[in-house]
Formats: C-alpha cells, structure tokens, sequence
C-alpha cells in the first residue's frame, strides 16, 4: 500500500464486524495507521462482552435466525483489542457509545478513535 496520500482522519462504519479473523482487522488497522495524519476512527464495533446479548437478541426478533445467518459469522471485539493496537503505536485512544436514535445495535457495539500523539 503505497504511503502517499495521507488523510487528516480515517473512518472505518460498521465493517469490522465482517472480517474473517483478527489477523485480517490487525492488518486493515495498520494500513489505517499509515493513511490517517491525525486520527482512526471505527464505528459500530460489536463489544464481545455483550455478544451473547446479541445473538439471543436476534433469536428473539428473526424468523429462522439459526437457519438465514449460518454461514454469516460476525466478529466481536475487546475494547483491549484496540487498547493494545494504541499502545503498540503511541495512540492516544477514545471510546464511545452508539446513541443513534432508534437503532436497535446501540446495546452491542461501541466506537473507537485512536489519535496519534504530535511528533
């Protein structure tokens, strides 16, 4: 990935969850650290925490949950998960809540922005 152009700010919404393994998020977020001049940030993580929260969640509200998402895993994270990416990098780090009105996920998920220290 070419180091050239740099953004003030890199915004991944709602798509960590996709990714097929950690190794796969570890190595989208450090091609996000070589972009981003100030700042990452990364929108609707779904909180491992509350994982068992969401699937029964879904249960409870899809028709046939078990059968329509077999094969459509989602990916949970640790807030730690992003602690130590900032850490190894010299990130400043912010969490927030989802407070988007009426969407049901605001319960499950959380956002991250991880800030790069000035030089």
């Amino acid at each position: 990935m070419p180091k050239m152009p740099k953004y003030d700010a890199v915004l991944s919404n709602s798509v960590f969850s996709y990714f097929p393994d950690y190794t796969y998020a570890n190595t989208v977020l450090e091609k996000l650290f070589i972009k981003a001049q100030y700042v990452i940030g990364l929108i609707d993580i779904h909180d491992i925490e509350k994982k068992e929260d969401f699937i029964n969640f879904r249960k409870a509200n899809i028709e046939d949950y078990e059968i329509k998402y077999k094969d459509l895993n989602k990916l949970f994270y640790s807030k730690e998960y992003f602690i130590q990416f900032a850490k190894k990098h010299d990130m400043n780090i912010k969490f927030t809540k989802s407070k988007m009105e009426g969407y049901w996920n605001n319960e499950y998920v959380f956002n991250c922005y991880l800030y790069k220290r000035e030089a």
